[in-house]
């Protein structure tokens, strides 16, 4: 490598430790290896964090759908715990047309008594009907 760059600067006792813990024959050979060597790892570095946003932005998609299908879970046991409600009041009717219905199997009583407030006797099936 060519060095057609002839320069002087100072720098601080602090700087001239660090130069002089790097490798290299001499000080301007130190400084150069230390000023390529910063400026390939923070090449490695900002390739690092390139892969890191991806990675970040992945999982970011990742806990989009995650909170999506908790939402979708949520809903579906909310309408399950609807329907089973509705079955539960579907059976109590049941058992208690059931009950009504042998009670008027055994008294003899018509459709209409047995239908109770119902002027429809079609509709005495369930109370939900």
């Amino acid at each position: 490598m060519a060095k057609n760059n002839i320069r002087s600067f100072r720098f601080s006792d602090e700087v001239a430790a660090i130069i002089e813990k790097f490798k290299g024959d001499s000080l301007n050979d130190k400084f150069e290896n230390l000023v390529l060597y910063c400026f390939w790892e923070r090449k490695k570095i900002d390739d690092q964090l390139v892969q890191k946003r991806k990675e970040y932005d992945r999982l970011c998609k990742q806990v989009e759908e995650k909170r999506k299908q908790l939402y979708e879970y949520d809903s579906l046991v909310e309408e399950k715990q609807r329907l089973n409600k509705a079955i539960t009041k579907i059976v109590i009717d049941v058992i208690d047309y059931k009950e009504r219905l042998n009670k008027a199997m055994q008294e003899d009583v018509t459709q209409i008594d047995l239908a109770g407030d119902r002027s429809d006797p079609e509709k005495c099936v369930t109370k939900a009907g």
